[in-house]
């Protein structure tokens, strides 16, 4: 019988022990998974590892539908068929198909494979172009529709692939490096241009100017020496920019210039040298669900454009500020995710009037989360502000704005008010500031009503808290090594 009750004993801490251990494994786990570090997304750097199979190599070819007379390099399409360079009809069903080949410059001053005036169809699949002049490029298309280039290598040109008045062609899986400008649409609309790998060039990847209608999809433009990853300028309107990488560029990842009705979606952007998105000028564009981080000045960097919508970006850990608006009047920033960048989450400066900035989530930045500078009339509405080093939300030199149903907690102070008169602070929840709301430089005629508010010092962060759970976790131990210390002392005491 009492060897049974030392058995049950037994069984009993047995149990107690494994709760035990169960509980301090989940202490660790809280206290310490609370920041998921960055994955590294690493791409294809060797951008030469698989040449297309190669039948023969032309030199400084010229095909021009309209040609009436041919030599040994230049003719129409039926010269081009009759020597070898291409087959099929020039028909939907039967396109010219040039495959296979090396289109290589020779003595002469020109491109390696020029396609004029031609309204065929045509496909160009698995050749290799290099080598042009320095003044030209490897494939030039002029005045043509109806083409596809596929799975093809472009290097050591002027320009890998230039289209230059050309519609309705798409230009897919090619692998452009190397070149003082990767790929360039000039005067073309309505192309498509995808899963290319336009990297590793002097100057931009993927340019396009008085470009409309065009489709710029799930490409690579990274590590473009002394420009931008992807660039849009002169009028290029009603554009897409979307699923495509622009990392490690000499300039901006991507940037917009003077451009119209263009929306940028779904892109990775890092590690640029300047801005990771840039729109400068034109309007009513469309800047969606990015992710813009680890860029040496701002994520996303609006530069005088009006009527924008910059929506659901993640812009984390850039040099300046997450998003910043500077002259650009009646956007909306809604429920984008800005944190840990060097300065601000969001600022909106220099007369950047009429915006709305709405549910964006601004935390852990190191200086402000939402900072307003010489900008009247923003609503900021249902906006989180927590955790930054200065202040939650700061208006400096800013009038007549509407603070209301924000979240500003655990700041320096929660709204700070810097020479600003006329502003409505209303139904914000401001806690755990060092101070709740602050007024200085002569701020007057300014309304706060019906804010929840307390002041002392920030809450505790996921470092401290990881701190007291281990110590939680240690004394825990102690206190149970302790009594299973003393049961086993009783239990070896001779019985009188």
């Amino acid at each position: 019988m009492v060897k049974l009750m030392i058995n049950r004993k037994k069984q009993k801490i047995a149990v107690l022990f494994t709760i035990f251990l169960a509980c301090s494994i989940l202490g660790f786990s809280i206290g310490f998974n609370f920041h998921v570090s960055n994955t590294t997304i690493k791409y294809e750097n060797d951008y030469d590892t698989i040449l297309p199979k190669i039948a023969s190599t032309f030199v400084d070819i010229e095909i021009d539908a309209l040609a009436t007379t041919n030599t040994t390099s230049s003719g129409n399409w039926t010269w081009a068929k009759d020597i070898g360079i291409c087959t099929g009809y020039g028909t939907p069903a039967s396109p010219y198909l040039i495959r296979n080949h090396i289109f290589d410059n020779g003595v002469a001053f020109d491109d390696c494979l020029r396609i004029f005036n031609s309204r065929d169809y045509f496909i160009i699949r698995d050749c290799i172009f290099r080598n042009s002049d320095s003044l030209e490029s490897g494939l030039y298309l002029n005045n043509v529709t109806n083409g596809e280039i596929i799975n093809s290598f472009v290097y050591n040109c002027l320009r890998g692939i230039e289209l230059s008045f050309v519609n309705n062609t798409e230009v897919s899986g090619n692998h452009i490096y190397g070149n003082n400008e990767g790929l360039r649409l000039s005067n073309s609309h309505h192309n498509t241009i995808s899963n290319n790998n336009a990297s590793a060039n002097f100057n931009h990847g993927i340019f396009l100017t008085q470009s409309t209608s065009n489709t710029i999809s799930y490409n690579q433009a990274n590590e473009n020496e002394n420009i931008n990853g992807i660039s849009l300028t002169s009028n290029s309107d009603y554009n897409t920019i979307s699923g495509n990488t622009a990392n490690l560029n000499g300039q901006n990842g991507i940037e917009i210039d003077s451009c119209d009705e263009t929306t940028i979606s779904n892109n990775l952007v890092y590690g640029n040298v300047l801005h990771g998105i840039i729109l400068d000028g034109g309007n009513s564009l469309i800047c969606s669900q990015n992710t813009v981080y680890e860029n040496k000045q701002n994520g996303i960097f609006v530069n005088n454009p009006d009527d924008c919508v910059i929506e659901n970006n993640n812009a984390h850990h850039n040099g300046l500020d997450g998003i910043r608006l500077y002259s650009s009047l009646r956007s909306i920033l809604k429920s984008n995710t800005i944190q840990y960048n060097n300065l601000s989450g969001i600022h909106v400066v220099f007369n950047s009037h009429n915006n709305l900035l709405m549910n964006n989530l601004a935390t852990n930045n190191e200086e402000h989360g939402i900072l307003l500078e010489t900008s009247n009339n923003i609503a900021l509405v249902e906006n989180t502000a927590n955790n930054n080093e200065k202040n939650g939300i700061h208006l400096l030199d800013s009038n007549s704005n509407s603070i209301i149903s924000n979240t500003a907690n655990n700041n320096r102070n929660g709204t700070y008010l810097d020479n600003s008169d006329n502003n409505i602070i209303a139904n914000n929840i401001l806690l755990g500031n060092l101070v709740c709301y602050n007024e200085t430089g002569g701020s007057t005629g300014n309304l706060f009503e019906n804010n929840i508010c307390t002041a002392g010092l920030p809450g505790i962060d996921t470092v401290t808290l990881s701190i007291v759970l281990l110590v939680f976790v240690i004394i825990e131990s102690a206190a149970l090594g302790a009594i299973i210390g003393i049961y086993f002392i009783r239990k070896r005491k001779p019985k009188t």
